[in-house]
Order: structure tokens, then C-alpha cells, then sequence
């Protein structure tokens, strides 16, 4: 469902800006990293379940300032080509410490990024599934690194930091930094200003990379993605339980982020697709 109520921790996260002339003025920034991907928000409920925000409208928006809805579910009921984002935070956030931290966990909402591939290459085994990006909760304005600190201890990725407590007056607002998280340009960059502010900017178009011809044959798709190779590498992280289910959904996650301009534009649901690559592994694991 869409919900409007503007009471709601996730409204508290005000969409960044482009930075003005007036925000680079004067003061101190830290400058990150924006991954490609597309904007999520998170939080625990009251009831301790996580939460999570995307956008309401289709076109999967780049930024989060480019979002005018969005759409609140329980992360279990995340659409399959954002699943990724949903087992990430339940393997990694620290609802413990964050309820440790705060008078009400529920109160404090995180501005994330999923990331995957828009335009440029994204390596699923070398970038996180999803990081943050900002943070609100009533009564509190948080200063950049503890931000950082904040993220770290709830078990979210923070940005990749480019610079800390920089003069805006050293800063080449049009640059484009080399990205930390592959061997492209970065895609975007945030500022968080001390003592306060943020904004964000795209490097260069933001429009999702989708095929000419969109892939109608999920089955073509998972035998393509599943070769021995990724196969091998999928085994030697699981844990020392490779089962063929644990595989498959691994498997999937890194299709959805490497070639998500593709799968959002096929002739097949994701669930289709899922189905295939577990299909798939399962023949190659039995044969081997």
C-alpha cells in the first residue's frame, strides 16, 4: 500500500537536493560516494518486524529526491527484483543495538541505496547489497561521522566516504570522482554538511541501461548466468551449507544486481526467473 501520513518516520527523511550555491558556501562537508541503484528507506516497526520504503511509481528512480511516493511494506513482502535488499537486512541489521540506542527504535528511519547495475557495471560480489545513506529520528540531527558510527553499529554499509570535514571552498562541485565500489566513474555524490544540510548530485545521466531487445526466455537467462565457474564461487561462500535452494537465491540476487536493467524490462516475472536459475543450478549440481 501507498501511505500518506506525514507523522511517519520515513517522511522525517527530507529528499536531499541538488547542492545549491548556497550550500557550498561556506562550513565543512563529508563528501561520499552515491552508488547506482535505486532508493529504499528502512526501520523496525513496534512489533519489531522491519520495515521497508520504495518508490510507489514505477521508472526506479536513481535518487531518493526523485521519489514524490512511497510505497511502506514489511521487508518479507519486498518485490522479487528488490529481494536482494530484503535477506541483506535481515542477515545484517542489528535490531538489538539499535533498540539499545534510541528511546524508540521504531522512530529512527535510514535513507538506503540498492544497489545495482543502472547504467555501469556493478560487481555483486564486491559492492554491498545495500548501503545508507542518511538517517532521521525525532529530536536528533546527527553530525556526518556519527552517522557513520550509527550505521556501522546497526549493521548497515555506510556509503563509501570520499572526503571527511572538508572546506566546501576546496570542493570541485562539478568533478566526478573515481567510484569505490567498481572500475567506473562514481555515479553519484552526497554531501552531509556539519552542523547540518545534505545534498546529492547525479554524474552524468541517471536512466536505467535497458535492452533494445528485452530477454523473453527466463530459461535462456538462468543458463547463460549459471555457469560452473559462478557456480564454484557461489559454493565457497555459503557457509559450508550449499544447499540447492541457499544456492539459487544467491544466484538470483546477483543476476537481479548485475543485469537489472534487463530483468525489469523482460517478457517474464522475476519469480519466473528465480525458478529457472534454481532449476538450473539443481541440474548442474546433481550432474557434477
Amino acid at each position: 500500500m501507498t501511505d500518506t501520513d506525514p507523522g511517519h518516520p520515513f517522511d522525517r527523511l527530507t529528499p536531499a537536493p541538488s547542492p545549491s550555491e548556497s550550500f557550498l558556501a561556506d562550513g565543512h562537508v563529508w563528501r561520499f560516494e552515491h552508488p547506482p541503484g535505486t532508493p529504499v528507506r528502512a526501520r523496525l516497526r513496534p512489533d519489531g518486524r522491519l520495515e521497508l520504503g520504495v518508490p510507489a511509481d514505477p521508472g526506479w528512480p536513481a535518487l531518493a529526491r526523485g521519489v514524490d511516493r512511497w510505497r511502506r511494506l514489511a521487508v518479507d513482502d519486498a518485490p522479487p527484483t528488490l529481494g536482494f535488499v530484503a535477506r541483506a537486512l535481515r542477515r545484517g541489521f542489528d535490531r538489538d543495538t539499535l533498540r539499545a540506542a534510541t528511546d524508540d527504535a521504531s522512530q529512527v528511519a535510514f535513507e538506503c541505496v540498492a544497489v545495482h547495475r543502472r547504467r555501469e557495471d556493478v560487481d555483486p560480489d564486491g559492492a554491498p547489497a545495500v548501503v545508507a545513506v542518511d538517517a532521521a529520528a525525532p529530536g536528533t540531527d546527527w553530525l556526518p561521522h556519527e552517522l557513520r558510527r550509527l550505521f556501522e553499529a546497526v549493521g548497515l554499509p555506510a556509503a563509501p566516504t570520499l572526503e571527511s570535514e572538508t572546506p566546501v571552498a576546496r570542493l570541485d562541485p562539478t568533478a566526478t570522482p573515481d567510484s569505490r565500489l567498481s572500475d567506473a566513474p562514481a555515479f553519484g555524490v552526497g554531501y552531509h554538511k556539519k552542523p547540518s544540510g545534505a545534498a546529492v548530485r547525479s554524474c552524468g545521466p541517471a536512466t536505467l541501461d535497458r535492452p533494445s531487445t528485452p530477454p523473453t526466455d527466463a530459461e535462456r537467462v538462468a543458463a547463460d548466468w549459471v555457469t560452473d565457474d559462478r557456480l564454484d564461487r557461489l559454493v565457497a561462500v555459503t557457509d559450508g551449507d550449499p544447499t540447492v535452494d541457499r544456492l539459487g537465491t544467491a544466484s538470483f540476487d546477483r543476476l537481479v544486481r548485475a543485469q537489472f536493467p534487463t530483468v525489469v524490462a523482460a517478457g517474464f516475472d522475476a519469480e519466473t526467473l528465480r525458478d529457472a536459475v534454481v532449476a538450473r543450478i539443481a541440474r548442474q549440481w546433481e550432474s557434477g
